[in-house]
């Protein structure tokens, strides 16, 4: 079962350049074994709670325009995130996760 959060998400929102009102997003996600640690504890606390953080956001961002297939695996992980059963959502976002690795080469 999903949140009714999920039509929220748009991942095409991810596309946007940085605005001199909104922090740098190199102070966040400078690097691509940056932006994976950020998602991996992501991962370790999706058992808990949903992982919709600014951090997390900003290294999705870093994979949706520097990794093969990112938006598609960005929309992926907005949808795992939304599974209401702690259990089922921390399994999606584990192997959302690992494609993201898979696909950055890592």
């Amino acid at each position: 079962m999903r949140s009714s959060s999920s039509a929220r998400y748009d991942v095409r929102a991810m596309d946007t350049s940085t605005r001199s009102d909104q922090p740098e997003t190199r102070r966040i996600a400078p690097d691509l074994p940056t932006s994976l640690s950020t998602i991996r504890k992501a991962v370790e606390d999706s058992a808990r709670d949903r992982v919709d953080t600014e951090p997390v956001r900003q290294a999705l961002r870093y994979v949706y325009k520097h990794v093969d297939k990112g938006p598609m695996l960005c929309k992926a992980w907005f949808d795992a995130q939304d599974i209401a059963n702690p259990a089922h959502r921390f399994e999606a976002v584990r192997q959302v996760e690992n494609l993201i690795r898979v696909s950055a080469g890592m």
